[in-house]
């Protein structure tokens, strides 16, 4: 849903764009952001909103993890996916703004992407996932600043290199695991109730 999702809103910000005198800078801007160019009150919008964001979803962890791994599990399934998306989707809306959403698509995907290469735990997966988010986005930071070159399309290029890395390091230690995910939190009891 999120794939198709973004090709579609990609498809008609370029069409939309189409229209403006300055569509080509506008359409650059959305896919690679203003990274670089952030000013201080916008900072302080984000980090109020991912605050609220990382807070709704720390309390409401149990929860949310059930409506992935165990949603039968689950009561009023359909509103705590409604609410789980609506989190989702301030947090896009705001890093959007700033990072382009080929940097948001990236930093959503490949991360978890690598982490389930080497586990099937999701503690474990979340762990490897931030590391290797990480290192895409320092690496590519520190890269775009000694070569001088646009931050946006490097990070993607970044996460795209420590994904590489991750397969050849992959292939190096073995098979992959398997495909079902452990997820300690929860517990029977735990997953209908609050938390």
């Amino acid at each position: 849903v999120i794939g198709i999702t973004y090709v579609v809103a990609s498809a008609a910000v370029i069409l939309i764009a189409g229209f403006s005198a300055e569509g080509a800078e506008h359409i650059k801007e959305t896919l690679t952001g203003t990274l670089i160019w952030v000013d201080w009150p916008t900072i302080g919008k984000m980090s109020g909103a991912y605050a609220l964001v990382g807070l709704f979803h720390w309390v409401f962890r149990r929860r949310l993890l059930a409506i992935t791994f165990t949603p039968e599990r689950v009561g009023n399934l359909r509103l705590w996916d409604f609410l789980f998306y609506v989190s989702f989707g301030v947090a896009i809306s705001f890093s959007v703004e700033v990072a382009g959403v080929l940097m948001v698509f990236s930093s959503l995907v490949i991360p978890a992407v690598i982490a389930f290469l080497f586990t099937d735990r999701f503690r474990t997966a979340l762990f490897l996932a931030w590391a290797s988010g990480s290192i895409a986005v320092v690496g590519g930071i520190v890269a775009s600043f000694y070569w001088d070159v646009a931050t946006g399309p490097l990070l993607v290029c970044a996460f795209g290199a420590v994904l590489i890395v991750a397969f050849m390091i992959r292939s190096l230690v073995g098979a992959r695991p398997g495909t079902k995910v452990y997820v300690a939190l929860l517990d029977e009891g735990e997953v209908g109730g609050e938390g």
